[in-house]
């Protein structure tokens, strides 16, 4: 995998390897995958993909939802707000990097009791979210 980036996004290009390889992962296997062992260009700026070619080639009928699962496995942290599937809906927060999350992170790096205090407040608002829905 190999990515470019710059002000407005990325580029980002998956070898027919990487994508032979995403697709055959244990334990999260793509069966019958569409992108398996071809190259792929992902081409993403600030309003969200911008431009997909499979073999070089545009291809309109690559199905979105493995792209969407195979760029978000090969993308970066720093760059996972720009991509389609995150940051539109809650908050513009990736996937697993939730505001507890962040909590957790500076409580295992730092031994304050108010680190604790706010990770035990924002678990009592996640809770009180779920019981709204």
């Amino acid at each position: 995998m190999k990515i470019r980036r710059d002000e407005n996004g990325y580029v980002m290009w998956l070898s027919s390897n990487d994508t032979y390889r995403w697709a055959r992962t244990p334990g999260a296997a793509w069966p019958a995958s569409y992108y398996e062992g071809h190259r792929v260009l992902v081409v993403v700026d600030s309003n969200g993909l911008a431009d997909l070619a499979v073999d070089g080639k545009d291809d309109e009928d690559a199905p979105g939802n493995e792209l969407e699962a195979m760029v978000g496995d090969f993308l970066p942290k720093d760059l996972q707000h720009l991509w389609p599937t995150w940051g539109k809906k809650g908050g513009g927060e990736p996937p697993g990097e939730s505001r507890i999350d962040a909590a957790v992170e500076r409580l295992l790096n730092d031994d304050s009791a108010s680190v604790e205090q706010e990770v035990n407040k924002l678990l009592s608002d996640e809770k009180g979210d779920l019981k709204k829905v």
